[in-house]
């Protein structure tokens, strides 16, 4: 392992010193060639650093096109079968690439590149890379902007909790396949599992059983409560037990049977002897003096005529 990674490192060399000969003796274009043969035969692990004096050659010969088309070359092959870097490099790749789009004023592709990089950044370790886009959308975004990238933040955090409870749970069955097979003589601690808080739960429903408690928290368990002959008077007993003693007594049978027998004029019931007094006159005012003109008036008119009075005055006049 240790002669594979001598002859790594060496071939990377090589192929930089044959890019140093050609930019001396050649032309611009094979050293173009010669860098591109390199980060496709090297290691990923090596092709970090053939990338940054790539992309700096390519800076000086051909500008902004050409290293534009190294960084997408670098970022977006994959690092087993193409020429592409590791995840920890490509991040850093995303971040350098945004960053020279934003110096050009090209916000939008600046921030594709970011979006294109954050699949790879767990946001529970890798917090420098969703810092940078956090303060890249303060600065040029608005809150549509700023809500997809939330947005997108909270989906890698989950693709990453699943993977690692996949991850744990595919262990755990490891362990406890190889617990199995040691049989009953064999090493004890091979078949305990590596979850420690399955076992935790294990333990604690297990005292709960033992107890006669539930195994969740706050949940009572139903009784059968026998209602005939002695089941029922002590239920009885119990409910007079379990009687609240800050509850009020009201009597509310007594107080309907006095008032009935008052109703009724028992001798319970109270008496009471009701007077009339007539209202001063000077509380009402002028009012007063205003309804006896109107009765007055209507005892001086005449009573109405009904029709048989007025066909026979017809007929004497």
């Amino acid at each position: 392992a240790a002669d594979g990674a001598d002859a790594s490192a060496g071939l990377a060399d090589l192929y930089v010193q044959y890019a140093g000969f050609e930019e001396s003796h050649g032309l611009a274009k094979n050293v173009m060639s010669i860098f591109d043969a390199a980060v496709r035969a090297a290691d990923a692990k090596d092709r970090a650093a053939l990338y940054n004096k790539y992309l700096k050659k390519a800076s000086e010969f051909y500008g902004v096109a050409k290293v534009r088309a190294v960084y997408q070359q670098c970022i977006e092959e994959e690092a087993g079968e193409g020429a592409g870097l590791e995840d920890e490099d490509a991040k850093q790749m995303c971040l350098r690439y945004a960053q020279l789009e934003k110096k050009l004023g090209e916000i939008d592709r600046a921030r594709a590149i970011l979006r294109h990089g954050a699949q790879m950044a767990n946001p529970k370790q890798d917090r420098a890379y969703w810092a940078d886009w956090n303060a890249f959308e303060v600065a040029h975004g608005n809150e549509d902007t700023f809500r997809e990238m939330l947005r997108i933040k909270r989906s890698v955090a989950a693709f990453y909790s699943e993977a690692n409870q996949s991850m744990l749970g595919a262990m755990a069955a490891t362990a406890a396949a190889a617990g199995s097979g040691a049989g009953v003589g064999g090493d004890a601690a091979a078949a305990q599992p590596l979850d420690q808080m399955a076992q935790l739960e294990a333990e604690a429903l297990a005292e709960a059983e033992a107890q006669g408690a539930t195994a969740v928290p706050g949940f009572v368990k139903a009784e059968t409560i026998n209602t005939g002959g002695a089941g029922a008077a002590a239920a009885a007993a119990a409910a007079e037990e379990e009687e609240n003693p800050e509850d009020i007594d009201i009597d509310m049978d007594d107080d309907e049977e006095g008032g009935e027998g008052g109703a009724a004029g028992g001798e319970e019931g109270p008496a009471f002897s009701l007077k009339q007094k007539s209202i001063p006159s000077d509380v009402f005012g002028s009012l007063k003096k205003r309804k006896e003109e109107e009765d007055a008036e209507k005892e001086q008119q005449p009573a109405p005529l009904g029709a048989m009075e007025r066909f026979k005055r017809a007929k004497t006049s």
